[in-house]
C-alpha cells in the first residue's frame, strides 16, 4: 500500500535497506546522541564491530559530536603502549579502506603519546582520541579525558546485575551513558531515532538505542500505526 511516512522514519528504513545492520545501528546511535547537549564522547568497546562502525559513521557525518576517548581490551591499548596504539591505528585504516560508502577509504590514522597524562592516542582528521584498556568502568577517567557521554558498545555492560551494570561508567566520571544494545530494566530510556526522539530530555542520563533489528522493525510498525492501518500480529525474528 502507498502509505505516507515522515522523513525521519523513511531515513531509518533507508539505512537498513542500504547498509549492513551494524552500520545502520551505529548511525542510529549517533543520530540519537546528536539530540543530547554534549560534545565530547567516549566509546567503550571502540575496537569491536559496533565500536568501529560508530567511528566510521562519525566520519561520514559528525553529528555535531567529537570522539575524545576509546577503551577496549582487545588491543591492550594502554598496557602495550606505542605498539598497541600503532596496531589500532593500522586496524582502523584497514577498516576504512574496506568500507565502500561515505568516502572514508584512505583516511589516515596517526598515533602517539601525551607526555603529560601518559595516555597513548590516535588522531583522525585532527581529532585526538586517548586510548585505554581498563576492565573496570570506574577506572576509565572519562571526565579528565573530555568524554561527558559514553557509548557502551561492548555488549557486556547493560542494566541489571551490579558487576555488569553500565551505570558504573558514572563512577568513571562521565555524565551520560548510551547503550548500543537493548536495556533490560525500567531505569533506562529506550530511544529509536525517527520513532520516539522526544524521550530524550535534560533530566535523563541513561539511554538505550535498542538494537538493529528492533529499530528496523519499529520503523515499519510506526508507519502502520500513524496511518491507522491496524495490526493483528507482529513476529520479531532476530
Amino acid at each position: 500500500a502507498n502509505v505516507p511516512a515522515n522523513k525521519d522514519v523513511i531515513a531509518v528504513l533507508e539505512r537498513y535497506r542500504a547498509t549492513t545492520d551494524h552500520t545502520a545501528l551505529a548511525t542510529n546511535v549517533l543520530d540519537a546522541v546528536a539530540n543530547i547537549p554534549v560534545t565530547g564522547v567516549g566509546i567503550n568497546g571502540g575496537a569491536g564491530r559496533i565500536g568501529v562502525n560508530l567511528i566510521m559513521a562519525w566520519l561520514k557525518n559528525p553529528f555535531g559530536i567529537e570522539p575524545r576517548a576509546i577503551n577496549d581490551l582487545d588491543f591492550k591499548l594502554q598496557t602495550t603502549g606505542e605498539n598497541g596504539a600503532k596496531a589500532f591505528a593500522t586496524y582502523l585504516e584497514r577498516a576504512f579502506n574496506i568500507q565502500k560508502r561515505g568516502n572514508i577509504a584512505g583516511i589516515k590514522v596517526k598515533s602517539g603519546q601525551d607526555p603529560d597524562s601518559g595516555f597513548y592516542w590516535i588522531s583522525i582528521l585532527g581529532y585526538r582520541i586517548t586510548l585505554s584498556s581498563e576492565k573496570n568502568p570506574e577506572d576509565l577517567k572519562w571526565d579528565t579525558r573530555g568524554a561527558k557521554l559514553v557509548l557502551e558498545a561492548t555488549g557486556q555492560f547493560t542494566e541489571g546485575k551490579e558487576d555488569k551494570d553500565a551505570r558504573r561508567h558514572f563512577q568513571g566520571g562521565t555524565k551520560t551513558v548510551v547503550l548500543t544494545s537493548p536495556g533490560k530494566g525500567d531505569t533506562v530510556l529506550t530511544v529509536s531515532p525517527g520513532i520516539n526522539p522526544e524521550r530524550i530530555n535534560p533530566v535523563a542520563n541513561f539511554y538505550s538505542c535498542a538494537s538493529c533489528t528492533t529499530s528496523a522493525a519499529v520503523a515499519v510498525l510506526k508507519v502502520l500505526i500513524d496511518n491507522d492501518l491496524g495490526r493483528k500480529e507482529a513476529q520479531h525474528v532476530d
